[in-house]
């Protein structure tokens, strides 16, 4: 690595990937859209206090790039989202991002399912 953002970035990917393995399974088993989202929540809370550190040192850009295209291809395939479509999969993703950072900055209130239910009636609602 050549840096420590290279380091979070690669940290980041690998968060990522394990979170793919999980929604693959459920994306073929035709879960619904709310579990699916679910999930994403749970990888949020189960990173929380690495997210939060770095929050607190101004690197919450390498959350998001460590994320940004992998998390609009999670988002097209669990919304439906057509891959043309790039404002509305950017909305989403520009979304979702902002609400588990305020989460885990509010020291994350609210409970997974609550959260859930919020951005899930945030979407369909």
């Amino acid at each position: 690595f050549k840096s420590k953002e290279d380091v979070l970035i690669e940290h980041g990917r690998k968060i990522y990937n394990k979170l793919m393995v999980e929604l693959e399974s459920d994306i073929k088993t035709k879960s619904d859209t709310y579990s699916l989202i679910k999930k994403i929540v749970m990888v949020f809370d189960e990173y929380a206090e690495l997210f939060k550190l770095l929050l607190d040192n101004n690197l919450e850009y390498l959350i998001m790039q460590s994320f940004e295209i992998e998390i609009s291809n999670i988002l097209m395939t669990i919304l439906g989202v057509e891959k043309d479509d790039k404002y509305k999969i950017k909305f989403y993703e520009g979304a979702l991002f902002s609400i588990a950072v305020e989460w885990i900055k509010s020291s994350q209130k609210e409970s997974v399912d609550e959260l859930t239910s919020i951005i899930y009636n945030l979407i369909y609602n």
